[in-house]
């Protein structure tokens, strides 16, 4: 999931949020230009707030804030998981551009081209059952678009000559179905 853009009341996005500095000791955040926000509410509030009091003599005020009392910061409970993650995403980019490549287009695919948007069972074992049918039918159409129908049927003919008699009926049903749909409703073409 791409990381939020933090907004800029002036529209400068060197004065967003996330370009102000928090230091756990001392318990401030640092501005862009250096200046301090110290804390201005208890330690156990749930909202914290932190402000400048050297605003006035800023020479970039006007791209930093619009309040007349100088610029306030407040980070949210979750900031430092917040700020965990953001660190872990720098310093993994790479990792996770090949993740977006490789793995997010299967899950684009099943649920926008395939129609499964959602799951119809309940339960954990029948919702595993249907998510692997997904995957099947998503692994099927993919071999059918890069081998062509024709071949597939003459690899899977010939797979069953190699097995010996004692073949499970779920895959000589599957077997049937599958060429009963090809010849007569013109399926996988």
């Amino acid at each position: 999931m791409s990381k939020q853009k933090f907004a800029a009341k002036t529209g400068d996005e060197n004065y967003a949020k996330d370009k102000f500095k928090y230091d756990k000791i001392k318990d401030i955040y640092i501005c862009p230009m250096g200046n301090e926000l110290k804390r201005k509410c208890g330690v156990n509030a749930k909202r914290q707030r932190y402000i400048c009091l050297e605003c006035n003599d800023c020479p970039n005020r006007s791209k930093c804030t619009t309040n007349a009392k100088g610029r306030e910061v407040s980070p949210t409970e979750y900031q430092e998981y917040y700020d965990r993650a953001d660190k872990l995403f720098a310093e993994n980019i790479e990792l996770y551009k090949q993740r977006q490549m490789i793995v997010e287009h299967p899950f684009g695919t099943i649920k926008r081209a395939l129609g499964y948007t959602y799951f119809l069972q309940r339960g954990h074992e029948n919702v595993k059952c249907e998510s692997y049918m997904h995957f099947f039918v998503y692994n099927l159409k993919r071999v059918i678009n890069i081998m062509g129908i024709t071949p597939l049927l003459d690899a899977i003919k010939s797979r069953v000559a190699k097995v010996e008699q004692g073949i499970s009926s779920t895959f000589s049903s599957f077997l049937i179905v599958f060429g009963f749909m090809r010849q007569k409703h013109g399926m996988f073409a």
